[in-house]
């Protein structure tokens, strides 16, 4: 009786660590190109507040990475801030954001997750790995600061340069002073 109740707590541990390890992640669900509109389909409602810098030019769906990662380890979700940016309404960079918590969990993620092999350097006290994976770019960021370490992980698309340059240019017409945007279109190239 002993060896199976042994045999059963055995298996439930198994399977619960299981699927800790194997807990799906949505974050490589959301596609670069897409519409604010298919995002906003996938997100969960009430989940996310949209933020327009420059007129639908430019908008930023401000969430948290619990939105589309629920099964994750609940102290890496709690203080991790997620960002999808558009640029004429076509998502092309997702980022997430840590920084109020002395710890490695969302570099950790990431790298275990986008199977980078470069560690943590001890000896910097900011430390950036960019790892090319063909559609994206994924950039690791890391900054020792007095009270937290502040982790950044971009996901940039590299098929929407002309957006970028886009963005460039519509921000280069910005009077900065008064913060006016300009009435016209930048020249599209």
């Amino acid at each position: 009786m002993k060896f199976q109740v042994f045999i059963f707590s055995f298996i439930i541990a198994f399977l619960i660590s299981f699927n800790s390890v194997f807990a799906k992640c949505a974050i490589d669900d959301f596609k670069f190109g897409s519409s604010s509109k298919t995002i906003e389909r996938k997100l969960p409602k009430g989940s996310y507040q949209i933020y327009n810098r420059i007129n639908n030019y430019h908008k930023i769906f401000n969430s948290y990475f619990k939105a589309i990662c629920p099964d994750l380890e609940s102290s890496l979700l709690s203080y991790t801030n997620l960002n999808f940016v558009f640029i004429r309404d076509k998502l092309v960079t997702i980022e997430l954001i840590r920084e109020v918590k002395n710890d490695l969990k969302l570099f950790e993620w990431a790298r275990k997750h986008y199977g980078i092999t470069e560690t943590r350097r001890i000896d910097k006290n900011q430390q950036i790995i960019q790892i090319d994976d063909g559609e994206k770019l994924i950039q690791l960021f890391l900054g020792i600061l007095p009270q937290a370490v502040f982790q950044n992980v971009l996901l940039i698309s590299k098929k929407h340069d002309d957006l970028f340059e886009a963005l460039s240019k519509k921000e280069d017409l910005i009077d900065w002073n008064n913060y006016e945007y300009p009435k016209h279109e930048p020249p599209k190239s």
